[in-house]
């Protein structure tokens, strides 16, 4: 088990372009995509931001 995962929540590590991807397949695009390092200061976490919309 991931040392990072609190064992009271379902997280997975699913890559950007793998949700961009599967948003496009239901008519979305990507609006913003941004992201970073953890705020908590935590180095084994980062961040991803997605944004879709439809036009």
């Amino acid at each position: 088990m991931d040392a990072t995962r609190p064992l009271d929540r379902r997280m997975f590590d699913i890559p950007a372009d793998e949700t961009v991807d599967l948003a496009a397949g239901h008519g979305l695009r990507p609006l913003y995509r941004g992201g970073g390092a953890d705020r908590l200061g935590r180095d084994e976490v980062s961040w991803t931001q997605l944004v879709f919309g439809t036009e």
